[in-house]
């Protein structure tokens, strides 16, 4: 039983220094960097209140550069396991500035195409 213990006291280690290396990684860090910068950009805005049919404010708009590296970083967190670890209400308004994003891009489609 003893071995047993220690084996499952060593792999509960060796997980815990696995996730803390990760979240070390340069790839976590430069995610994590991105999202506070978008979210120190948007502090005093509530863009929760915009309407699918209002305009979009400039600052909400994300540039190319960000979007690429924020998908690139987030295909290679989920890769690692640990999109956990990442603070979901952080998350969340990512998310929605993204929302707004993907809405403000689908309305220049839809004039561009009319």
């Amino acid at each position: 039983m003893e071995g047993i213990l220690n084996h499952l006291e060593y792999k509960t280690c060796i997980t815990f220094l696995l996730l803390t290396e990760m979240m070390d990684s340069s790839t976590f860090k430069r995610f994590t960097a991105t999202v506070e910068n978008i979210l120190e950009n948007l502090e005093d805005m509530d863009f929760t209140t915009l309407g699918e049919d209002d305009e979009l404010p400039q600052e909400l708009l994300l540039g190319k550069q960000q979007l690429n590296e924020l998908s690139s970083e987030s295909a290679k967190i989920k890769a690692m396991g640990i999109m956990d670890r990442l603070p979901t209400d952080k998350m969340v308004k990512v998310l929605s500035i993204l929302e707004k994003n993907i809405q403000d891009g689908a309305k220049l489609s839809t004039l561009f195409n009319h």
